[in-house]
Order: structure tokens, then sequence, then C-alpha cells
């Protein structure tokens, strides 16, 4: 490559073999920097989302997700800050989270990407709590299970990004939690 920054990449090289993806899974690539163009902005990825529901869009027919085709960008929920503006609505400098994937920069028009709160004490909670798995893990607890005071809830997966904040939401509800993990260390 020149002179000029590469975009480093984190691409699907091949479909997983085993139920924990290997190395062989993601191959890292370059490509050339992305350029803001009107109307839009460069964000540098500070912080990927690396979550247990990404396996399924790993996956050739998942019955959860759209799969990642081989050879594209990993996706997942990311935190970045933006490095150039040519939007009216973002400058240099304000934190903002999407799903742009697991690469170092990204372009973006605005749609795709929200400013983060700055009164949030972490930018990173938006791949947590305030992100994918919190969102999943309020509609477990107040759609799906509706869970009472009282109540007895078993979660199968505690240490996941979901079943950890469905342990705590129940707990904050006044249930009793009976919490799983896969091994007697975790």
């Amino acid at each position: 490559m020149s002179n000029k920054v590469a975009n480093r990449r984190i691409v699907l090289a091949e479909r997983p073999r085993y139920i924990i993806p290997t190395a062989n899974v993601f191959r890292m690539t370059e490509a050339t920097m992305p350029e803001a163009r009107a109307g839009q902005v460069l964000i540098r990825t500070t912080w990927l989302g690396v979550d247990s529901y990404l396996y399924s869009r790993l996956q050739r027919d998942s019955q959860f997700a759209v799969p990642v085709n081989i050879g594209d960008v990993m996706v997942g929920a990311t935190v970045g800050r933006v490095e150039v503006s040519n939007h009216p609505d973002y400058k240099a400098g304000d934190i903002v989270h999407g799903f742009w994937g697991w690469q170092d920069y990204t372009v973006s028009d605005g749609s795709d990407i929200e400013k983060v709160d700055p009164e949030i004490p972490r930018a990173t909670y938006m791949l947590g709590a305030l992100g994918i798995p919190g969102l999943g893990a309020y509609a477990v607890i107040n759609e799906l299970v509706r869970v009472q005071a009282g109540e007895t809830l078993a979660v199968g997966n505690a240490l996941g990004g979901i079943g950890q904040i469905v342990s705590q939401l129940a707990k904050l509800k006044g249930a009793r939690v009976l919490a799983a993990a896969s091994t007697t260390e975790k």
C-alpha cells in the first residue's frame, strides 16, 4: 500500500466448521481509506461489539439473521469517533454508535449512526446494557417472560451479553434468579 493510511478490516474468510469459530474463519485485510464526501462523516472505530448473537451471522442458513457473505466485513455493533465531518449534524470529535462492523474506518451519511449521549459515563455501554444485548434483555423480561416480583427465573446462559442483563433486570423486579454457566470457573 502507499503512504496513505489503510483501512484494516476483519472479513469473513470461511464459514465456521465447528461450534466455536477458529482463526481460519476470519482474515484481516486492508482497503483504501474511505473519504467523507458532502453530507458524510468519516468515523474511526474505537470499540467493537463481539457478542454471541453474531455467530448466527456466520452461518450459511441462519433462521435469525442474514448471513455475512464470504469476503465481507464482519458485522457488529460499533462505537467510534467522527474524524472528518461534512455533515451539518456531526462535528469532528463526536462519539457515535452504529453497526458498521469490524474495521478501522467507515463513512456514513448519518442515517445509520447516532451520537452517544455525553451524559452516559462510558460510550461502551452502547455495546452492552444500552445496545442490542440490553434491548434484547428488556424485551425478554418485559414482553416475553413478563417477570414479576417473587417469581423464580432460570437463566441458561447467565454470562452471555443478554443473559447477564436479563439476570440483573429480573433481580431489580424482585424475582429470584437461578443462573447457569457452562463451567464451574465461570
